[in-house]
């Protein structure tokens, strides 16, 4: 019989699972934006890579190729913070009390908001210095502001998520046999 540990409620890193309601919609919109942008870099790619064979220059690809990883990025933040997914170790949790792991859990919690809430404080306060720059990619000249604009916005929905999760706290652990 298997003996391995199974992941409950209110652990540090709780089984991921797909939330409901306006949770729901923001990760299926996530979902879909992060994979349009990597289907977008891994089209631009291929057809780089096609013109190079063509000895034919596509110029600006790499350019693109990173506002796509940006995007990319930015939904994979808000998707995995939604699910719990975020990387978590047990080693000393496990063995504590539920009440010690839900107390944990909450503090872990409030640390992922103030790291995700000073990313987005770093990220706004770079957007507000350089937005009447008019910061330009080199080759396209694509505009980097709104870039900025949409990582910031998903490193503070992904902060705002954990202080949810800290408010809330987490519900204790039934005892293990």
């Amino acid at each position: 019989m298997d003996e391995t540990p199974q992941a409950s409620e209110g652990g540090l890193n709780p089984e991921p699972t797909a939330p409901g309601g306006m949770a729901g919609m923001l990760l299926k919109g996530s979902f879909i934006t992060g994979s349009a942008a990597l289907l977008a870099a891994m089209s631009t790619d291929f057809v780089a890579v096609i013109c190079r064979h063509l000895h034919v220059s596509f110029i600006g690809a790499i350019e693109i190729i990173q506002a796509c990883v940006v995007l990319a990025i930015s939904a994979s933040v808000i998707a995995v913070t939604l699910t719990g997914g975020h990387a978590a170790v047990h080693l000393v949790t496990e063995r504590l009390s539920p009440r010690w792991q839900g107390r944990l859990a909450r503090i872990s919690y409030g640390l992922g908001f103030l790291a995700f809430g000073a990313l987005a404080a770093g990220e706004a306060w770079l957007y507000y210095d350089t937005h009447d720059w008019d910061e330009r990619s080199d080759l396209l000249g694509l505009p980097i502001w709104p870039l900025r604009l949409i990582w910031t916005v998903s490193l503070s929905v992904a902060a705002v998520l954990f202080l949810l999760r800290t408010l809330r706290g987490a519900p204790a652990k039934e005892a293990r046999p």
